[in-house]
Formats: structure tokens, sequence, C-alpha cells
């Protein structure tokens, strides 16, 4: 409930609906549209911390990957021998999983 003063001084009562006044199923869906508005929040949350967890292991697997690939060259290498182009170049390429035979035939060279 609401008091005001008219202009020429008289009072005049509004009644409004308190959050008490609203009716049972309106309060209901009001305070469902809450806990729903929580919820997605929280999963907002939840999906931004797993796309940057993501973005973390696709990176420290790429960084494996590239140490495993220079450790077997090595490995190679010293087992003596010269490597093919293709395998040569397959190495320098690990981002694009360049096979052996991919290599020699873009490039025309055979090993």
């Amino acid at each position: 409930m609401v008091e005001r003063v008219a202009e020429d001084g008289r009072v005049a009562v509004d009644v409004l609906p308190g959050p008490h006044d609203i009716a049972e199923g309106p309060r209901e869906i009001l305070d469902e549209v809450g806990r729903l508005g929580r919820r997605i929040e929280e999963a907002t949350k939840t999906l931004k911390d797993l796309r940057q967890s993501h973005s973390e292991l696709a990176a420290r697997k790429l960084k494996a990957e590239m140490t495993l690939e220079q450790v077997a060259g090595r490995r190679e290498d010293a087992a003596g021998g010269a490597l093919p182009v293709g395998r040569l170049l397959a190495r320098q390429c690990p981002a694009r999983r360049m096979s052996e035979a991919e290599a020699d035939e873009e490039h025309n060279w055979t090993s």
C-alpha cells in the first residue's frame, strides 16, 4: 500500500501488489525463472573453464607429439643412415601430419 498526497492536499491511497500479494502460480514461475537463470550462469562458467582446459590440453598434446617425433628422429639418426627426403619433410611438418608418401608426392621426390 502506498500513500500519496494530491495537489489539492487530499491524501490518496494506492494499493499496489507487493511481493507477498502475487498469486502462487506466477510466484512459482518467477522462482523457477530465477533458478534457471542461476543454472545458466553456472553452466556458462563451466563451459568457459572447459574451453580453457581444452586449449591447454591441446597445446600440451601438440608439444608432446613434437617431442616424440624429435626423439624418434634422433634415434634414427643415431642408428645410422640418412633419412629419405619424405621422412625429413614429414618430421618437419608435425602439425600437418604429413606422411612420408604425401611429402614425397607433394614435392615429386622419391626416397
